[in-house]
């Protein structure tokens, strides 16, 4: 948590994380696929989805060098 916001939910083999930037994003990204590296896991870019709310501007993000799919809305 940072500044006093929910930055991420953890569910049972899942997480989600939230943020106010592109750039904010990008860089939990980076630092929960460098985490998880160090303890041996590794996060599927296949399997992974990011959905937009409240902002048009249109952004990347990536894991492993693959992009990761932006949805309308989670199941």
């Amino acid at each position: 948590m940072l500044s006093g916001k929910l930055t991420d939910s953890d569910f049972a083999d899942d997480i989600a994380l939230t943020s106010h930037s592109p750039v904010a994003l990008r860089i939990m990204t980076t630092n929960l696929q460098c985490n998880a590296a160090n303890i041996g896991l590794r996060i599927s870019a296949e399997k992974r989805k990011a959905v937009v709310v409240g902002n048009t501007q249109a952004i990347s993000l990536s894991v492993e060098h693959k992009d990761i799919e932006f949805v309308q809305h989670f199941q």
